[in-house]
């Protein structure tokens, strides 16, 4: 295992992701976020030179992506 920071705009959700959220689902999670940071790893698959696929923890991700 490796950790390593990797920007937001380098990361895709994984297309086999059956998590979805609505508009208020994903605004509570994203106060959340705000107040208390996220507390998961997300765990990530290097897809091309510049591209990495999330395999765990993709609801951390999504209101984060929504920032950017």
């Amino acid at each position: 295992m490796k950790i390593t920071e990797i920007p937001l705009c380098q990361l895709i959700p994984a297309s086999w992701n059956a998590n979805q959220m609505d508009e208020p689902m994903l605004a509570r999670l994203q106060e959340s976020i705000t107040h208390y940071g996220i507390v998961e790893n997300l765990v990530v698959r290097k897809i091309a030179d510049d591209t990495f696929e999330v395999i765990s923890a993709t609801r951390g991700l999504m209101p984060q992506r929504s920032q950017i």
